[in-house]
C-alpha cells in the first residue's frame, strides 16, 4: 500500500519534492519526541496532555510510552523511597501491614495525580 503511495507521490511531484516531505517529516518527529520527552522528564502535564494526540499522528506511540512509563516508574519509585523511610525513621514498631499501606497510598497518589491526564489523552 505504502509502495504504490510513494510511487503516485513521485510520479506526481518528483523525487525531489518527496525527499524534502520525508526529511520534514522525520525532522517533525524528532522536535515532537524531543518535547515530549522534556515535558515528561518535568513532569508538566499539560505539555504532555498537548503533544500526546500528535504523537499517534506521527506513528511515535511505541516511544512515548515507553519514556512516560519509564517516567512513571521513576516517580513511584522515588514516593515510595519516601515512604519508606519515613516509615523506618518515624515508626520503630510499624507492622508490616502499615508500611504496606504507606507504600499503597503513595503509589495511589502519584496515579491518581496522572489519571485525569490520561484519561484526557485517550
Amino acid at each position: 500500500e505504502s509502495a504504490k503511495r510513494k510511487k503516485r507521490v513521485v510520479a506526481y511531484t518528483g523525487e525531489y519534492a518527496l525527499d524534502q516531505l520525508e526529511r520534514t517529516y522525520q525532522h517533525l518527529q524528532q522536535v515532537l519526541l524531543q518535547k515530549y520527552e522534556a515535558a515528561v522528564q518535568q513532569g508538566n502535564l499539560q505539555l504532555i496532555g498537548q503533544y500526546t494526540p500528535l504523537l499517534g499522528r506521527l506513528e511515535l506511540e511505541p516511544k512515548a510510552v515507553q519514556l512516560y512509563m519509564q517516567f512513571l516508574r521513576e516517580i513511584l519509585n522515588d514516593k515510595v523511597s519516601a515512604e519508606e523511610n519515613d516509615i523506618d525513621g518515624n515508626q520503630q514498631g510499624a507492622t508490616f501491614a502499615n508500611k504496606m499501606a504507606k507504600v499503597y497510598n503513595g503509589s495511589v497518589s502519584v496515579l491518581r495525580h496522572h489519571l485525569p491526564m490520561v484519561s484526557h489523552c485517550l
